[in-house]
């Protein structure tokens, strides 16, 4: 399919941005597919889809798929018209899993498990489990730096410190302050 400016064009993206930025310039009753070169099924997608961002009012189908009455942009289309945007749909994230057992993520917020000895790599985990370091430092519990100690030896391994966040929990009111951080940690590990 070749677009305005006689590029080819074959991404959904690429046919969604066609449809947007020149559907006010058809001067016919109603829009059709064939105004933009694209298939019936292409067409109503990318309406139903124009729809559904907000950038057009919702129309009408004339008698089919292939005739559209357009209804006319929103606040949203024009100002997506004007700032020359485009829709771009990518890839979440990316996982590469190596022989040596290494894990690299990019564009990734949840948890990454790696190996036989699930190495936990998250950053809000991290920064709760941070967080419960300094509460266990700043509290009146005793043995605190032991406590210390065993946690950020098992932070790497998610069964072993499950099981020492649980058995902290067990020491009842000594903890009691100390509650909330283990559970929203165990949370994570659950």
């Amino acid at each position: 399919m070749i677009n305005k400016k006689g590029l080819n064009m074959s991404s959904m993206n690429e046919k969604y941005n066609l449809v947007i930025n020149n559907i006010e310039d058809i001067n016919k009753f109603p829009i059709k597919s064939s105004d933009f070169n694209l298939e019936n099924q292409e067409f109503e997608g990318i309406i139903k889809q124009l729809e559904y961002d907000g950038l057009i009012e919702k129309g009408e189908w004339a008698l089919s798929p292939e005739g559209y009455i357009f209804m006319g942009l929103t606040f949203d289309g024009r100002n997506f018209i004007e700032n020359a945007d485009s829709k771009e749909y990518h890839k979440i994230e990316k996982t590469e899993i190596h022989h040596n057992n290494s894990l690299i993520i990019e564009n990734n917020s949840g948890i990454a498990v790696v190996g036989n000895n699930t190495i936990i790599n998250n950053t809000e985990f991290n920064q709760k489990f941070t967080q419960l370091i300094q509460e266990i430092k700043n509290s009146s519990i005793g043995n605190k730096a032991q406590i210390v100690q065993e946690l950020n030896e098992k932070k790497e391994d998610k069964i072993a410190l499950q099981s020492s966040l649980g058995s902290l929990l067990t020491r009842g009111a000594e903890v009691a302050t100390l509650t909330p951080a283990i559970v929203a940690l165990l949370g994570m590990l659950g």
